[in-house]
């Protein structure tokens, strides 16, 4: 992603300024190249297609990618709405 985006000349901050204003931290990580990255649901995928130009054949890699869960601590910088509670996983079967 951040290759297409420095192609078409858009910063992290025009980027970000496309997603909703809650997402300014869910994009920083997108954008990451360290562990600390994420990878876009399959909607804001679909929006970052359309954004950044993103050939088709990355999407089947992306929106497969296996999920790995794991328990994380709910801590100060962390928001509510990036954890899935376990009643909800159901909402991954979009990607199998």
């Amino acid at each position: 992603m951040n290759k297409k985006r420095t192609e078409i000349k858009l910063t992290k901050n025009k980027l970000t300024n496309l997603f909703p204003k809650k997402y300014k931290h869910t994009v920083d990580h997108w954008l990451r190249k360290d562990f600390g990255g994420s990878i876009p649901v399959p909607e804001d995928w679909e929006s970052l297609t359309k954004i950044l130009n993103i050939e088709n054949s990355y999407t089947n890699y992306v929106c497969k990618t296996a999920l790995k869960l794991q328990k994380v601590k709910q801590g100060e910088h962390k928001l509510p709405e990036d954890f899935v509670c376990a009643n909800n996983l159901s909402k991954f079967s979009l990607l199998f």
